[in-house]
């Protein structure tokens, strides 16, 4: 068990290491302006985009179909999620009754 818990400390400090770094990056683009000019240029594009977007009749026939789509695909990625939930707790329960 010991090797283990080396392992997944070294992966913790990795993280943590990573995490620091890009809040520095983000806190420097918060004080300089340049996440705030970015977010007004993302967002006069994404306005242009839907101040030119004119639906047409055929536009809102194609909703129902893909929102079936969407459906379906939601539908699917449930069970997946169902599954692994399953799994992990059935390990995580296993895990708890071998160490404990």
């Amino acid at each position: 068990m010991t090797p283990v818990v080396i392992e997944i400390g070294k992966y913790i400090s990795a993280s943590l290491e990573f995490a620091g770094a890009s809040l520095e990056a983000a806190t420097a683009n918060l004080k300089s302006g340049k996440f705030q000019s970015q977010l007004v240029g993302y967002s006069s594009k994404l306005f242009e985009t839907l101040r030119s977007f004119t639906p047409t009749e055929k536009t809102f026939q194609e909703i129902p179909r893909y929102a079936n789509k969407i459906g379906g695909s939601l539908q699917m990625l449930e069970k997946h999620a169902a599954t692994t939930i399953a799994r992990a707790t059935a390990y995580l329960s296993n895990l708890k009754k071998t160490s404990g």
